[in-house]
């Protein structure tokens, strides 16, 4: 997203009268921050503030003093203020951050682009044959035929939504001082439209559902980056078209590597979009936190070692929860005769049938169960390929999450050989993804080039420790 900078006036909705002028100016991230001329909040905050800059409404939402400022006593009383708005709306003032006016959303995603793996840029090289009548054949010309390609609907029922994936070509001829150039740059963009008006933030559920998704499939975590909101207006005639609304907000910064289609475990190529977006709004809405802290590794990457194992082993325990929760630790009628056996030994004793009645209160699988059940989700035959020896896996994952859940110093490094550890969050996250794309309903053969493509090197790895380890 382009950096923005706005000259204008600017005024509370209560006061139209009197407004005053200053210069907005929205980073590269969507934080923005307002410069004025003379004072409008003073030490108060403002839910809205409306302005008029470079010909277009603006409305500024949750606005909030913010350092900078400044007053000067001297030949002239002067106020500088400074303002720090939440949210920008650039085409449109609103009332209340509460006003359903707004029809749709488009967005731009990083890598959302190279995930959709295709193209309206057809390039085709021109050769001719050599005059001398060999069979050498010399390079003549390139052919660049630009098309845009159709667009892909899924319908969220559920939401009372539609999300259209589409694509737009721009081109750019360019004579300087020394040279010539003409360049084709194409951008896919995701578009969610709501059956009712909405608030602002109305589409934001959706819009995370795409960006996570992208996010499973390249590896690389997403950020959003340019949004515009859209309102349905009807034309002369009978037609209608959308009025654009440009939104701003901190989205904060984001990993933005580009990924190559190498880095991507699966494409648009590989799946129908119009099931696979209401499937993964299901599983998203299934999975819930544990989604969220899976996620966090790709999101969050600086994190010591120690925490991100933590975090996986807690994600795959959540997904456990989500996804098999009529699984049990023994069966049912030995758990209950375990129960009342138990209680039975102390009739007497308050204090043991408490301490019975704590640790028997569910029949949930242990540690290791849970770990090993969610490993018989994706394809076995990724499954062997990545983890090389599955129980171990296990083992070390079990032994690892409760050493650092319970803060034992020194067991993590007594139970986990070295290179297992710094092995062991990427291996657990690429099993979990796994997981992903069978609930999913890919195939296993796309699972299987997941696992040889995209996770092979630390899966080989991991398999030279695993078989260290059985020595």
């Amino acid at each position: 997203m382009d950096e923005l900078r706005m000259v204008g006036k600017w005024w509370l909705p209560t006061a139209p009268t009197a407004p005053v002028g200053g210069v907005l100016e929205i980073d590269a991230n969507g934080r923005s921050r307002l410069e004025l001329t003379d004072s409008l909040l003073g030490n108060m905050d403002a839910q809205v503030v409306h302005g008029a800059a470079d010909g277009r409404q603006v409305t500024l939402l949750e606005c909030q003093p913010a350092n900078g400022g400044k007053i000067t006593m001297g030949q002239e009383h002067t106020v500088v203020e400074v303002v720090q708005p939440r949210v920008v709306l650039v085409g449109i003032h609103l009332e209340s951050a509460e006003d359903e006016a707004f029809d749709g959303l488009e967005v731009e995603m990083a890598n959302l682009t190279a995930w959709t793996r295709r193209s309206g840029i057809n390039r085709t090289d021109v050769f001719k044959g050599s005059e001398d009548g060999s069979d050498k054949l010399t390079f003549a010309r390139v052919v660049v035929e630009p098309s845009v390609l159709e667009k892909v609907l899924a319908r969220l029922e559920d939401a009372g939504e539609t999300a259209t994936l589409g694509w737009t070509l721009k081109w750019n001829t360019a004579t300087e001082a020394w040279e010539r150039a003409f360049t084709v740059k194409e951008l896919a963009t995701v578009t969610v439209r709501a059956d009712e008006k909405r608030t602002w933030r109305g589409f934001n559920e959706t819009v995370s559902a795409v960006r996570d998704l992208v996010t499973l499939a390249t590896q690389v975590g997403c950020r959003v980056g340019k949004k515009t909101l859209l309102v349905r207006e009807a034309e002369k005639g009978e037609g209608t078209r959308d009025y654009p609304v440009g939104l701003y907000f901190d989205a904060g910064s984001g990993d933005e590597r580009a990924v190559s289609p190498h880095d991507i475990i699966f494409t648009l190529d590989d799946v129908d979009w119009g099931m696979l977006l209401p499937a993964w709004v299901a599983l998203r809405k299934k999975v819930g936190l544990p989604l969220d802290v899976l996620f966090s590794l790709d999101y969050n990457r600086g994190d010591f070692y120690q925490n991100q194992i933590f975090n996986a082993a807690s994600a795959t325990e959540g997904f456990h929860a989500a996804l098999r929760p009529e699984s049990i630790g023994i069966p049912d009628e030995l758990y209950q005769e375990v129960k009342t056996t138990a209680r039975a030994l102390f009739p007497e004793n308050p204090a043991a049938r408490d301490w019975i009645r704590g640790r028997t209160g569910d029949n949930r699988p242990g540690l290791k169960q849970r770990i090993l059940e969610i490993a018989e989700i994706p394809d076995q035959t990724a499954v062997e390929k990545l983890l090389t020896d599955v129980d171990m896996w296990a083992k070390w994952l079990k032994d690892a999450r409760n050493a650092l859940g319970h803060l034992n110093t020194g067991e993590l490094e007594a139970k986990v050989p070295e290179q297992a550890r710094y092995r062991l969050t990427y291996l657990t996250k690429a099993l979990l993804h796994l997981v992903l794309m069978q609930e999913l309903g890919l195939s296993a053969a796309t699972q299987q080039k997941a696992v040889e493509n995209n996770f092979g090197y630390s899966a080989r790895a991991f398999g030279e420790v695993v078989r260290a380890a059985k020595k």
